[in-house]
């Protein structure tokens, strides 16, 4: 596949390094790859679902649909072009059997890239496909404003559109120097009454719980409980001693540690039963790491897993016990818990997810579709509302959660350990062009959510995004941080 998404012309092969001559491999005639990323473009413009399954069906390899699956390849296309809304052409760049074609979204107005690949042979069908961001031509211009309420105003009407077209629904809210000066609702809480979302809703937050999580382990740091470079092993034998030995808590905060993911089987075997941290733990599966702990960056929710029974070891309170008295409180957060799935509230939004079927989407409540454990886990436990997130980020950049020191610590990427854009508990540089912004996403069905500092601006901005529906709330924040570009930086 091509490398990178910046919208210029590809770099030429590099020379073989053997002398002897090699066979070339085949390559399509020029021109093919460009006419399938064309098929999709056309595909993207249209408003034609029923389009969908025949383009699967034609025009990629059986290969690759036995490897992604047809009813999931049919989804992804047609969740692509629901989220467009149409499109806007921009440049296609052609490499031998790979093409890169970049798009713009008529709904969101992101820029998006369609990278394919095709077979050599005829009929030089589709063998590959990622369709993900780009980054604006430098060509697009910017948007500016006269005024902050001129700003909001745009934000007010760009989320609008988008819970019109319902792909939004959810509380949007922005802070100036930790002050919220715009909170906004869109779209409902519970379709079966039609409760609509309010600001003061509760949404569940996902991966943000990591953030929680790691602040927690910090704070055992500085108390002198914890050591960053303790070995896991000196709490828990997991997965064997050995590697429990090599594998230290800065690996499971940083996401270096080369332990996977507790969504196996056993998950969802006993999913209604898992209500604490020890009971995650019995349905672990004892592999070894995927590689070398600190060399390489890959999310592991088993790690913060384990992160959660070594705060209740080294504090000795249960975790959710521990969050709520030392996390949630100190910082204000009234409307935060991690019992939510045990404790019936009407105040919290229910998650609902879209499927694509044949040629039309159907909405279903998460809980309905896939059981929801009795409660969640280190890295996915919370409700809470956009204030008491915004409330988070300021008692977190003020020391009240931590000392600024740790607070530098964990928000700075960790590159000697294989993690350039993570730090402890906290996505860094979060943005296309690598801006000074630290935050964290969460993601699952039926919610999507993100928080964001903006620190590279004279006031720090707060930027933060709950929706009980999967689509557009992360394009709802880029575009909030895009916009305060043009804020005069700090020197």
């Amino acid at each position: 596949m091509l490398a990178g998404l910046a919208q210029t012309t590809p770099p030429p092969r590099a020379p073989p390094l053997s002398a002897s001559p090699t066979p070339a491999p085949a390559t399509a005639p020029a021109g093919q790859s460009t006419e399938r990323v064309e098929e999709i473009f056309k595909l993207l413009e249209t408003g034609d679902y029923a389009a969908i399954g025949a383009l699967v069906k034609t025009s990629f390899t059986p290969d690759f649909i036995a490897i992604r699956g047809e009813y999931d390849l049919m989804s992804y296309l047609a969740d692509y072009k629901r989220r467009a809304g149409g499109i806007r052409r921009g440049k296609i760049l052609e490499q031998g059997n790979d093409a890169i074609g970049f798009f713009q979204s008529n709904l969101t107005e992101l820029w998006g890239a369609v990278e394919i690949s095709v077979e050599p042979n005829p009929p030089y069908r589709m063998s590959s496909l990622q369709i993900q961001r780009a980054k604006s031509p430098k060509s697009a211009a910017s948007l500016t404003f006269a005024s902050e309420k001129a700003r909001l105003a745009h934000v007010s009407n760009y989320a609008a559109k988008l819970a019109k077209a319902e792909l939004f629904s959810g509380v949007i809210g922005i802070a100036r120097n930790d002050r919220p000066i715009f909170t906004k609702a869109y779209g409902t809480a519970d379709r079966s009454f039609g409760t609509a979302n309010t600001v003061d809703t509760r949404f569940q937050v996902g991966g943000i719980d990591k953030s929680f999580t790691a602040v927690a382990v910090a704070q055992l740091v500085e108390a002198g409980k914890l050591s960053y470079d303790d070995p896991l092993g000196k709490f828990i034998e997991y997965p064997d001693r050995v590697n429990a030995g090599k594998i230290k808590i800065k690996h499971l905060l940083s996401h270096t540690s080369g332990l996977g993911d507790y969504y196996t089987s056993k998950y969802g075997a006993n999913v209604r039963r898992l209500k604490d941290v020890q009971s995650y733990l019995s349905i672990l599966d004892r592999t070894p790491p995927d590689f070398e702990p600190g060399t390489t960056f890959q999310d592991s929710s088993v790690g913060y897993l384990l992160l959660g029974r070594i705060i209740e070891l080294a504090s000795g309170e249960d975790y959710y016990e521990y969050i709520q008295h030392h996390i949630f409180q100190p910082a204000g957060m009234q409307h935060s818990f991690q019992d939510f799935l045990q404790r019936s509230n009407p105040k919290s939004a229910i998650p609902y997810e879209d499927y694509f079927d044949k040629d039309h989407f159907v909405t279903n409540i998460y809980g309905y579709v896939s059981p929801p454990p009795a409660r969640g886990a280190p890295d996915n436990a919370t409700v809470s509302t956009v204030e008491d997130l915004i409330r988070f980020v300021a008692a977190l950049r003020n020391g009240k959660l931590v000392s600024p020191t740790t607070y530098q610590l964990m928000t700075a990427p960790k590159p000697e350990l294989g993690a350039k854009a993570y730090g402890y508990g906290f996505m860094v540089n979060k943005s296309l062009d690598n801006r000074d912004i630290i935050g964290h996403d969460g993601d699952a069905l039926g919610l999507c959510a993100e928080y964001d500092l903006i620190r590279d601006v004279k006031e720090p901005y707060t930027v933060v995004v709950l929706s009980n529906t999967s689509t557009t709330g992360h394009a709802i924040a880029e575009t909030i941080i895009s916009l305060y570009q043009s804020v005069p930086a700090q020197q």
